[in-house]
């Protein structure tokens, strides 16, 4: 587990492992919508709750897990066709 605060790195990897599809976000637990990963931790995505979160799982801040879990899937296609034109 790791805990806020977050690099701008982690933040980067923890909003496309929310946005990837690979497992289920993170949600409010006031009212069930995704979370933001920022610095400072994760934040309701209405930005109207109030509702944080420290921690996130120690795989989520990892690129090549992302990718790894994502093999077969949408994301993972995109994500080899971005690596494969660099």
């Amino acid at each position: 587990m790791i805990r806020a605060p977050f690099t701008p790195k982690q933040v980067e990897v923890l909003n496309e492992f929310q946005n990837s599809g690979v497992i289920h976000p993170f949600t409010c637990a006031e009212c069930g919508r995704d979370l933001l990963a920022t610095e400072q931790g994760w934040i309701c995505s209405t930005l109207i709750c109030r509702y944080t979160q420290d921690w996130a799982h120690a795989f989520m801040a990892s690129r090549e897990a992302l990718e790894t879990m994502a093999e077969g899937t949408l994301y993972g296609q995109m994500a080899r066709m971005k690596r494969q034109s660099q």
